[in-house]
């Protein structure tokens, strides 16, 4: 018997949409295209979904957390912009990290692999080349 407390839902907005069509909302990815999905934690992802419900091409993904302890607004904490593939962050793209660094540039199944350029926010420095598996990598 199922209990009372609901599994927390997504909202899922479609916005491949025809001109003048209904606006598709639901709790669930139901098909492929290309959607906005804010998921219970409040972290979202706008870009297009395969028919597998898998993350294809490019995409944005916010992560969302708490302002701060007085106030919990939830506020943006990191933010990925850039291409997917099979879900994982795959080709080009930008990653805003939650301390403020930024990297911009090639992706290899989740982590920073080819050629990029990786902005320190505290240090004011910026790393510019190559990338294997998350680490700097050659001169």
């Amino acid at each position: 018997i199922m209990g009372d407390e609901e599994e927390p839902q997504c909202k899922v907005e479609y916005l491949d949409i025809a001109e003048g069509g209904e606006p598709e909302e639901t709790n669930w990815i139901r098909r492929a295209g290309k959607c906005k999905v804010t998921y219970p934690n409040g972290h979202t992802f706008e870009g297009t979904f395969d028919a597998e419900r898998i993350k294809q091409g490019f995409g944005t993904y916010v992560w969302m957390g708490p302002g701060s302890e007085e106030d919990e607004t939830p506020v943006e904490k990191a933010r990925y912009e850039g291409n997917y593939k099979d879900g994982l962050k795959h080709g080009v793209g930008k990653m805003v990290f939650p301390n403020g660094n930024v990297y911009e540039g090639e992706w290899f199944e989740n982590k920073m692999q080819g050629e990029g350029t990786y902005t320190y926010k505290q240090a004011n420095d910026i790393y510019s080349g190559g990338w294997l598996a998350d680490k700097k990598h050659g001169q």
